[in-house]
């Protein structure tokens, strides 16, 4: 709160600068005995605009708004009228070049306006184009990993098969094997004539007989069972990439997103997962379980 000081009477002198009555603030000051750092402590107004209100020197203050508070609490500490003061601040400012003062902003075209939003609207697009291009290209890049782990994994275990099927050849087949050539190859065996053949017995016969029927039957029963359909649904929880062959139906690859999943319905299935840690595969309303580790190919087929 600023402390008041009464008025003793002390009248005020002309100020030559500008013609007109001005007080002495610094004679009044040192008359009441105080100093710049009493009226400092009183209105927390710093001591240098203090001593450039008492000298005059406004061009040293802050802008008018703040400069014109601080005039009427120092006139209000030191009991004046702070009209005189403040008469003499505003024939100082009417001296100053208004464009210092009055800084006006000036408005911009409204073409350029136009092109200034136009040129936002193209920056915009291009940023999007070059996120979607981004995006696409990441998605086929992690197809292309997939596939090309996949087909590592198809060649090796091809190449195991092979070698396992070459190595279990029995010895037994193949010593016969080389006895029919070497028998061939000398002339020993020869071709049993037509005419010496014997037809077989009657009870040979009906067993033949029963035997095709009963090969009949189990061909029937294995097209009725090949003509029913199972379901499979396929619900990813992470990035998975997948191929699948549904009956003689060529095969399609999908990559799916975590939450994305497919049904499919067909008589037989073979499946090829990318990831067999990311994904849950239900068949027939019974979960397969966990197929295997994160990042693992497996190979299915159902049923």
């Amino acid at each position: 709160m600023v402390d008041t000081i009464k008025n003793t009477g002390h009248s005020a002198i002309p100020y030559q600068g500008f013609g007109i009555t001005e007080y002495d603030l610094k004679s009044i000051r040192e008359s009441k005995g105080l100093t710049l750092r009493d009226i400092f402590e009183r209105t927390r107004i710093s001591v240098a605009n203090l001593a450039a209100i008492e000298n005059g020197e406004f061009h040293l203050l802050p802008p008018p708004v703040f400069t014109k508070s601080f005039i009427k609490i120092y006139a209000k500490t030191l009991g004046i009228d702070s009209n005189v003061i403040l008469t003499r601040y505003e024939k100082y400012i009417e001296t100053l070049n208004p464009t210092h003062l009055d800084v006006k902003i000036k408005e911009i075209p409204k073409s350029a306006r136009l092109f200034y939003k136009a040129f936002l609207w193209v920056l915009l697009i291009i940023i999007i184009v070059g996120l979607v291009t981004f995006s696409l290209s990441t998605y086929e890049t992690a197809i292309d990993v997939v596939k090309n782990q996949i087909s590592e994994q198809e060649h090796k275990s091809f190449s195991l098969k092979t070698t396992d099927d070459i190595g279990t050849i029995p010895k037994s087949e193949a010593q016969d094997q080389t006895n029919v050539a070497a028998k061939t190859q000398e002339g020993d065996a020869q071709p049993i004539p037509l005419s010496q053949a014997q037809p077989a017995p009657r009870e040979t016969q009906e067993k033949q007989k029963m035997t095709q029927g009963t090969a009949s039957e189990e061909i029937n029963k294995n097209q009725g069972d090949a003509a029913e359909t199972y379901q499979i649904t396929m619900e990813a929880r992470e990035m998975t990439w997948l191929r699948v062959t549904a009956d003689s139906n060529p095969p399609y690859e999908i990559l799916l997103q975590p939450g994305e999943k497919i049904e499919r319905e067909a008589s037989r299935f073979i499946v090829v997962v990318g990831n067999a840690g990311g994904i849950d595969i239900i068949f027939q309303g019974k979960s397969l379980g966990n197929l295997g580790e994160r990042g693992q190919v497996v190979h299915l087929k159902l049923p």
